[in-house]
């Protein structure tokens, strides 16, 4: 396979003499045993024969002229169509794309969920509401305000919240 993508790219130095000794050796090995390379060389010399046996024209001083100046103004009437430039690597667009797409489609859920809360209605059972009492209570005592209380009254504090819980 590597060696005839060799012969592909060598084939019409081949033929025409251009190219040197060790490759002109190394095609003649493999076209020995490779028909694909056998029959591309034949169409190769088939289009080259056609080639040379058509006469080309010889211009006159005139046509040049005639050439380079029609050349010339087309350069410098569109100067811009004539340049080439190179195409941007973009590594990332392989990678943004699909992530985007990821993106948009969690926003686009998410808006779907969030967009009528009232639907959502959380309601506490009588439990739940002393249990966030209790919470709340906690949180003070644990807040700065009471931290300086004397330890009579951190023990009344705790029979309260004992009595919450047996109750």
């Amino acid at each position: 396979m590597r060696e005839c993508r060799f012969i592909k790219k060598n084939i019409y130095g081949y033929v025409s003499g251009l190219i040197d000794e060790c490759d002109k050796e190394r095609i003649d090995k493999h076209l020995a045993i490779c028909k694909d390379c056998n029959s591309e060389l034949f169409r190769v010399r088939a289009v080259l024969d056609i080639a040379s046996s058509k006469k080309i024209p010889e211009l006159s001083d005139e046509e040049w002229e005639g050439f380079d100046r029609t050349l010339e103004e087309k350069i410098t009437v569109y100067p811009r169509a004539y340049i080439v430039k190179p195409a941007r690597n973009n590594f990332l667009k392989p990678i943004l794309r699909p992530a985007l797409v990821i993106l948009m489609f969690i926003l686009i859920i998410s808006g779907l969920l969030i967009k009528n809360p009232a639907r959502h209605n959380i309601t506490l059972s009588d439990s739940e509401e002393e249990f966030l009492n209790e919470i709340e209570l906690l949180d003070e005592l644990n807040s700065s305000e009471t931290k300086d209380i004397s330890e009579d009254e951190l023990l009344e504090e705790i029979k309260l919240i004992d009595s919450f819980e047996t109750s």
